[in-house]
């Protein structure tokens, strides 16, 4: 991976650049996972990798954004042992 990308700071820059101009923006991994499906309409060579995805948009505010489900406690999924 490259190293601007590890510390960040391009693409730091990148959501500050969008969010002045009320656009919002959030890292979408989901998008690297189909590289060829990405590559059917954008033309990135074979030998370049696609590294991450940033997703561009407007915030929705609507209620069902807000929606947190009931999770099951700590204790009951989580087993922590030490030798």
């Amino acid at each position: 991976m490259p190293t601007a990308l590890i510390n960040g700071s391009p693409i730091a820059e990148l959501y500050e650049i969008v969010k002045e101009r009320g656009v919002d923006s959030m890292a979408a991994y989901e998008i690297v996972k189909y590289p060829e499906a990405i590559r059917r309409f954008l033309p990135i060579p074979q030998d370049e990798a696609i590294v991450m995805g940033i997703a561009l948009g407007y915030a929705d505010e609507r209620k069902i954004n807000g929606f947190r489900s009931d999770r099951e406690p700590l204790e009951n999924v989580l087993t922590l042992q030490s030798k």
